[in-house]
Order: structure tokens, then sequence, then C-alpha cells
């Protein structure tokens, strides 16, 4: 086995049993700071819709995983008018935000940021309708898929060539006399069916994912090792609904001296 391959094997097992928790990471940061530095300029945004009333909704998970790795790396977002987002700043060339232009309008915060720090390297966190519930996927490039937040991203960018973890919200729809557009959007803007203790857990593993890339930026170790194609209890999902309560207020701080419309 060679040295790099040791080093990723090495890496994923300690991001595998790495709890995720307050401050959780800040110390495995600091052990890869260097090599973090020498790597090109990163974004890490999730989509959602801003506002208490939507904080809970499938709609919203990628500001909910956005906020759990926040916490994990003690980090606090802070509101931008200049980015039209919440972000925090991580090292000097790597942020993490939350787009609070509304999901549709999700391009023109990521534009916003990508240009100022003249960032190539993107990933994107959103809900993806075409997946099961609780599946977690990356993809790099591709189409849309319909999903507006990411629509408006190609659009502002006019690129589809960046990385996007797609997190399954897919359940049957309730039968209903409305169309079946409105049938969606009443879907993605409702709260999680999923037991809280489960949707917590795949958030965990969300955040294990991302914050792998951020180190290693291996994107086909990350595909394979960080992938959960179904959870192992999605048969058995509750209809109730429940809600992941919100870990912390997004808003930006560093663990390094420098500082840096309605969805659907």
């Amino acid at each position: 086995m060679s040295a790099q391959k040791a080093h990723i094997k090495h890496l994923i097992s300690t991001i595998k049993s790495l709890p995720i928790i307050a401050f959780s990471a800040r110390s495995l940061l600091a052990e890869y700071l260097p090599q973090m530095r020498a790597q090109e300029p990163l974004l890490i945004a999730g989509l959602g819709n801003p506002g208490d009333r939507y904080a809970q909704n499938r709609h919203n998970i990628g500001f909910i995983i956005i906020d759990r790795l926040c916490e994990c790396l003690g980090l606090e977002l802070e509101a931008s008018n200049r980015f039209y987002a919440h972000i925090a700043t991580l090292t000097p060339h790597i942020h993490i935000a939350k787009p609070q232009t509304f999901m549709n309008l999700s391009g023109n915060s990521i534009a916003a940021i990508t240009s100022f720090y003249k960032i190539s390297q993107l990933c994107i966190t959103h809900d993806e309708l075409d997946l099961p519930l609780g599946a977690i996927r990356y993809k790099l490039g591709g189409s849309s898929g319909g999903h507006n937040g990411i629509k408006s991203i190609d659009s502002a960018l006019n690129r589809q060539d960046y990385m996007r973890l797609r997190f399954g919200i897919k359940e049957s729809l309730p039968e209903t006399q409305a169309s079946k557009h409105k049938q969606i959007i009443d879907f993605v803007l409702g709260d999680f069916s999923l037991p809280k203790e489960q949707l917590l857990e795949l958030v965990d593993e969300s955040v294990r994912g991302l914050l792998f890339f951020i180190i290693a930026r291996d994107f086909t170790a990350l595909q394979s090792h960080f992938t959960i194609s179904k959870p192992k209890d999605s048969a058995q999902v509750p209809s109730k609904q429940t809600t992941l309560e919100s870990s912390r207020d997004a808003r930006v701080a560093t663990i390094s001296p420098a500082r840096a419309c309605k969805g659907d």
C-alpha cells in the first residue's frame, strides 16, 4: 500500500469514528492545517429557505447539515449583506455558507461569494427528491434534476462541474386532490418523517463526508466510503412527523487568526 493510500485510509477511519459534537473536529483540522493551506479555495454551501417556519423542512436539509458542520468545527456563521448569506471562514481560503436569498435565488449568493474569494472548487449540500429517504450520495457535475436551487446556481455560475452532496427525501406523497406540482411543493416544505435520532445520525454522516473532503479533496474516496445508498431502517420509517432541533443560529468565525423567494 502506498503512503498516500495509507494516509487516506487512516483519515477515513479517524473521521468515521469522530463524534459529531461541539468543537469535536477542531483538533483534527488543526493537525491537517498545513496540508489544507496548500489546496485551492473551497466553498461549502447548504441550500434552504431562511426563517423559523422553514427550519425543519425537508427542503432545508442543506442548512441543517451546514449548521451541524459548523457546530463540530466550533464556527459561528454571521450575516453578510455583501453575500446575501450567513457565512463562516474556516481558513482564509475555505468558506462555509447558507444563502439567505430563498431557495430559487441561491445562485445570487453563491456567485457573489465565489467571485469575491476567487473560488473555483464548490460543494453544495441539498435535498434530493429522486433519492430514497435518508440516502446520501455525492455527485460531480451533471444536471440539476429539477432542483430549483441547483438550477439557480448553474445559471449564475454558468457551469455544472461542481460537487454536490445529495440527501434523499423521497417518500410516497399523500393522496390529495391537489395537482402533482402542489403536492411536491407541500411535501418539500414539510418536515421530515424520520425519527429525530435517525435523522441526526444521517446528518452526522453527511458532516463526516464534508470533513473528509475539506481535508483530503479526494472525490473518489469520498464517494466510495461516505455514500449511503439506503439507510438500514428506511423501510420501517414511521409516518408521524418529527423535527430536528436546529443546533445553532447562523453567524463568521475562524479557527485560525485569519478572518475572513421562497423555495420551489
